[in-house]
């Protein structure tokens, strides 16, 4: 296996790292090509990630990370599609590590070929100190799998031999769409309820904990959409709750990657986020918190 990360920010710095480090041929896709180092801090030993191009590429892509933002996913591969066809094949996997919910039927509205594709959830905590510089900062895991029925065995396998390959990863194959689903469905409730609101109010995870009625009209308001448009994904309020404060403490340092962007005045994931609870007027009325900070963030944002 030859895998590419697409987005060299801190999940696809992290992973890049670590594949390197366990001798899992791995290489960065920039915009443009470079012989520097990557670190894995606080270490100081440089890695040695080759660093290529689309246009110095040759060869298909064999294991795609993407490990970019949600809203430019579906751009990236219009243009692949459009400038580099050849660097798809049947044979392609291409491994969706964003946040937030929608990518996946965007991919459906293009007039392409696609390869296979697997969902990575990411739980855990990393910092990109700089362009070249990446910190992990708390653990958790990384569940490969898909909510549709048609991964094969054979791939699954693979991904199997994976998490044996990199066990700093913490790599756990769900074999189960509905249970993959449910996964994927509790992690963007975790999203929506912790990244806006310390994008919000300007905190870092732990202060959240201060805010708690906050958190529960946000829960609540996920889980409604949730019953509503994911009848089979079931989501206990209080389990859920639990969870999102364990987090908040095990993170309480961190920021949260929309605080980042916030501060770095970058585009936001809000629209995948919260925004995919408020796309009409009747949406609005519905969740009124969701709406109200799918507008603020969303002001505040360049392109708004």
């Amino acid at each position: 296996m030859n895998f590419q990360v697409v987005g060299k920010g801190a999940v696809g710095s992290l992973m890049g790292c670590y594949f390197h480090l366990a001798n899992v041929p791995v290489s960065f896709i920039a915009r443009a090509a470079s012989s520097h180092p990557t670190f894995l801090r606080p270490s100081n030993q440089p890695l040695a990630i080759p660093i290529e191009t689309l246009a110095t590429r040759s060869s298909p892509f064999e294991r795609m990370l993407i490990c970019t933002k949600a809203f430019s996913i579906q751009p990236f591969f219009e243009n692949l599609v459009r400038d580099n066809p050849n660097l798809i094949s049947d044979s392609t996997v291409v491994f969706l590590c964003n946040n937030g919910l929608g990518v996946a039927e965007e991919f459906e509205s293009l007039q392409i070929r696609l390869p296979r594709i697997l969902h990575v959830i990411n739980t855990h905590g990393c910092l990109l100190h700089d362009k070249n510089s990446v910190e992990h900062t708390g653990i958790g895991q990384m569940i490969i799998g898909s909510p549709n029925s048609d991964v094969s065995d054979t791939l699954f396998a693979e991904v199997d031999d994976l998490a044996r390959a990199v066990p700093d990863l913490r790599i756990k194959v769900e074999r189960d769409p509905k249970t993959f689903a449910t996964w994927m469905v509790k992690k963007w409730v975790m999203n929506c309820t912790i990244n806006p609101l310390t994008a919000l109010l300007g905190c870092k995870n732990g202060e959240l904990l201060r805010s708690r009625s906050l958190l529960d009209v946000l829960l609540k308001e996920c889980l409604v959409f949730v019953k509503e448009n994911y009848p089979h994904v079931e989501i206990d309020e209080k389990t859920m709750m639990e969870d999102i404060l364990r987090v908040l403490r095990s993170t309480a340092k961190n920021k949260s990657s929309m605080l980042v962007d916030v501060e770095s005045n970058r585009r936001t994931e809000i629209l995948y986020l919260n925004g995919r609870m408020v796309t009409t007027g009747e949406d609005t009325e519905k969740y009124p918190f969701n709406s109200f900070l799918v507008r603020l963030i969303s002001s505040r944002q360049p392109n708004s």
